[in-house]
């Protein structure tokens, strides 16, 4: 992709976020080495000059005010790594709700490692969402099957009320961490009976 995604979706993430909760804090990964994309290739940032041409008040996700204010953190370094664990459970440990998203190569092992490790840290109540389950050759739905049969997924349950809409990305992909203050009423809902 000749977009940095990492750094543009925690932005659009962290805008929303501060316009609600001025104290959220977002950390994002992205695999890729300094200088070159996922595929190997060199990052070309968004706001490039092939960009610029067509979109000259677009900025860089890390020119702007969300990002300069410190409620992102862009690691450059896979997700399970001993250093990135270490970052999410001290973030983590500061934070009053955890929303964890799953985003990264869509290969069910990696996926599933990814969801095992950073399960841990979604509050009782709120979500792990694992994009892009809609199918194609590196489905992680299956990486959810999985995941839901093991003793990390055991406090996890698909929670369909998220996937209103005809179309769904991320059809099965919204696991809520059971518990919370509002167990009850989700329970209800999210078990209701099948026509």
């Amino acid at each position: 992709s000749p977009f940095d995604s990492a750094r543009s979706w925690s932005f659009v993430f962290g805008d929303h976020s501060s316009r609600y909760n001025r104290g959220a804090r977002i950390l994002t990964m992205d695999p890729a080495e300094k200088g070159a994309g996922a595929q190997g290739g060199p990052l070309v940032p968004w706001n490039s000059a092939a960009v610029r041409k067509f979109c000259p008040h677009c900025r860089a996700a890390n020119e702007t005010a969300v990002w300069k204010s410190g409620m992102i953190k862009f690691l450059r370094m896979r997700p399970d790594t001993p250093e990135a664990l270490s970052v999410a459970e001290a973030m983590a440990s500061q934070a009053k709700t955890v929303f964890v998203i799953e985003d990264s190569t869509h290969e069910r092992n990696v996926v599933l490692a990814n969801i095992k490790s950073y399960g841990r840290f979604v509050t009782p109540g709120s979500y792990m969402l694992v994009q892009d389950t809609r199918g194609g050759r590196w489905n992680p739905s299956h990486a959810i099957e999985d995941f839901l049969k093991l003793p990390e997924g055991e406090s996890f349950e698909k929670d369909p009320r998220w996937e209103y809409l005809v179309f769904s990305q991320h059809s099965g992909g919204f696991l809520r961490k059971k518990g919370g203050l509002a167990d009850r009423a989700v329970k209800s809902v999210i078990r209701r009976p099948q026509k």
